[in-house]
């Protein structure tokens, strides 16, 4: 067993768990979770949750399990609900991540009494750190609802129809500024939680909040637990996206920062997200005054205030951030006007090339004046825009250094993400007869480009006649229940051997083999008994059915024997209830699927979403590209495009035909 003073690394790497989530009420909930820790050791020293946030009860599994966690990275996946109430407290952590949680108090004591010494918070929004829960609040509201105190809102759905009806909202966020309000508008002391009061001991240190309301919730944090924000030497924040400023007002930030006289390095990510535009121009005037080390980043927009120059003149003056030796400052950010109803209607954009150079020249009497007090200018890297493919990177298209330049060179290669393409699933009209004798068109997938206005049909999947059918080198001959596909005509990406007469009076060279699970007891030692995919330009791919109702998909086909995992993940709007058979058909349509690669430190982003409508691909980093491509033999990177796309959407017919998707398939 590991001790309790093992080294954490910087980026350590993760075990991974699936969470079913806080409700309770299934007979054998928690039993997925345990067969998963059959297979991690106790010892671990670094976890990841992902899908949900643990129940109590799956709380108390991990806690019995594991005995030296000491990084945790919790990800509030599709539902962004937090219950980290019964994080286990024997944990030793010292790095604590919370992904995609919302509108929720947190309430474990190793954040609320500092005892971790890195928080991150990554893309959360309306975290609080103190007050009573969204339940606690939601039933607060309803009796004085019903008291006559407060009124109900109601929203229209399904407006101009037969199932036309009213539904009762309520805004969390409108609740917990009416309860911060309460509490302090007014007055100028205010009593500390019980929950909040100074432990004897603080370790936090380092703090990231990273985009959504990150000003607003470091203030929040402020407000709740001063302590443990004086006690910082460390502070990342980043809001660029312009949705900051929910509860409190965007004034509080520029008297906070000055104010901590302790803190050595700060990262600071703003765009034009006030309001007051001067408070953004002015922002060199509250700083916290001792820092050592200063990352800025914000937009070019600010080179054309009024205000520059003294921007230049203040880091020029020796009396101003004394202490600093470490300076990264870089103005790429750039917004366009935006008719969004949420925010700051403003949104962010790529920066034009001549705007970025003008910025970048504009900066240089800024890096002269810190150069001559003999501030060392770094290169600025957001290391989190790996991480997080929504994060944009720094542009650095202006960059002169030749190392600097040679540097990111090297490291956009291994991070560079496919673009994102769009495919919706057509639906051919029913066959007019069931004997199947001639090939029956199921499906067709379609494409939807930039330049067209119209979907682009690239893709048709066929069933064989009654009779099955043979396809090049499959493991296998077709039955009538198994698909293939071909290319549309008029689109062909993919090399075709010499063509049969026969193929080409049934839909083409099949690019694409599915085969469906076998039926029949005496078909299960065939090849795929249990469902599977194949193409002619890879290897086949065998599928099984995970617990939680998505589709695994493993290869085995490498000579080296290393086998390729990717899942497609089912992800369902919980917190509905099924009272009628049109809301069924709602929570069914709801349904959707997420393919990752299942392996640890390669589950983001996700490769693909499939819904009844169709699929998104793309968006995976060149690691991710590899890890696919390792399983297919192509001539050349525009082949394996084709392939690698084809590849994923034939896992999605896949996927569609098993949920009943496909009105084609028998």
């Amino acid at each position: 067993m590991a001790s309790t003073d093992t080294q954490l690394s910087l980026n350590p790497q993760h075990h991974v768990v699936k969470i079913e989530g806080a409700r309770e009420d299934s007979e054998n909930h928690g039993e997925d979770l345990i067969a998963q820790l059959r297979s991690i050791p106790s010892d671990i020293t670094a976890l990841r949750i992902e899908e949900e946030t643990p129940s109590n009860k799956e709380w108390a599994i991990l806690g019995s399990h594991f005995t030296n966690i000491q990084s945790l990275e919790l990800d509030s996946g599709y539902n962004e609900d937090l219950n980290d109430k019964e994080l286990p407290l024997h944990w030793p952590l010292k790095r604590c991540k919370l992904l995609n949680a919302c509108g929720e108090v947190t309430r474990t004591p190793h954040i609320r009494q500092g005892r971790v010494s890195h928080l991150i918070l990554l893309l959360t929004s309306g975290i609080r750190f103190e007050g009573p829960t969204s339940s606690e609040l939601s039933k607060a509201h309803s009796q004085a609802i019903a008291r006559g105190e407060a009124k109900a809102e109601y929203i229209t759905v399904q407006e101009g129809t037969p199932e036309e009806r009213q539904i009762q909202v309520t805004w969390i966020p409108e609740l917990a500024g009416k309860w911060m309000n309460n509490k302090y508008e007014g007055k100028n002391e205010h009593q500390l939680e019980e929950e909040n009061r100074p432990p004897p001991t603080i370790s936090l240190r380092t703090l990231e909040i990273l985009e959504n309301d990150a000003i607003d919730t470091f203030c929040r944090m402020a407000l709740a637990l001063p302590h443990l924000i004086e006690n910082l030497t460390s502070l990342n924040l980043r809001s660029t996206h312009c949705l900051d400023f929910q509860l409190l007002h965007e004034s509080m930030i520029q008297h906070l920062l000055p104010q901590l006289s302790g803190l050595e390095t700060l990262k600071l990510s703003i765009g034009e997200v006030f309001t007051d535009e001067s408070r953004l121009l002015t922002l060199y005037q509250w700083l916290p005054p001792n820092i050592s080390a200063l990352q800025f980043r914000g937009p070019a927009s600010l080179t054309k205030s009024l205000e520059w120059d003294n921007w230049v003149q203040a880091f020029a003056d020796r009396d101003f951030l004394p202490h600093l030796n470490r300076l990264s400052f870089v103005l790429d950010l750039h917004y366009e006007p935006s008719d969004d109803s949420f925010g700051r209607n403003r949104k962010p954009k790529a920066i034009p090339e001549h705007t970025l150079h003008e910025a970048r020249a504009a900066c240089e009497p800024l890096y002269e004046a810190a150069r001559n007090r003999g501030i060392v200018i770094e290169r600025l890297y957001d290391e989190w825009s790996d991480e997080c493919q929504i994060l944009r990177q720094v542009d650095d298209r202006t960059s002169t250094s030749t190392t600097t330049r040679t540097s990111t060179t090297q490291t956009t290669t291994s991070t560079v993400q496919t673009k994102h393409q769009t495919f919706p699933l057509a639906h051919p009209p029913p066959p007019k007869h069931t004997l199947r004798l001639t090939a029956n068109l199921a499906l067709q997938i379609q494409q939807l480009t930039p330049t067209s206005r119209r979907p682009i049909p690239i893709l048709e999947v066929y069933q064989p006649t009654r009779f099955g059918k043979t396809v090049g080198d499959a493991p296998r001959k077709l039955t009538a229940r198994d698909m293939y596909i071909v290319q549309s005509d008029g689109y062909a990406h993919l090399p075709e051997a010499a063509e049969e007469e026969e193929q080409k009076n049934q839909g083409g060279v099949a690019v694409g083999v599915i085969y469906m699970p076998a039926k029949d007891e005496n078909n299960r030692k065939m090849a795929f008994p249990g469902g599977g995919v194949w193409f002619p330009m890879g290897e086949g791919w065998e599928v099984s059915v995970t617990v939680r109702g998505g589709y695994r998909f493993m290869f085995k086909g490498r000579a080296d024997g290393v086998s390729r995992v990717v899942e497609w993940e089912k992800r369902v709007a919980k917190g509905r209830s099924s009272s009628s058979a049109s809301e069924a058909s709602e929570m069914k349509a709801d349904s959707r699927f997420t393919l990752n690669i299942a392996e640890s430190g390669m589950r983001r982003p996700c490769l693909a979403t499939l819904t009844r409508q169709g699929l998104k691909v793309g968006g995976w980093d060149r690691a991710q590209r590899e890890y696919l491509a390792s399983s297919l033999r192509c001539e050349n990177e525009v082949e394996e495009d084709a392939a690698l796309y084809t590849s994923v959407l034939t896992m999605g017919v896949y996927v569609a035909a098993q949920e009943g998707w496909l009105n084609q398939y028998l």
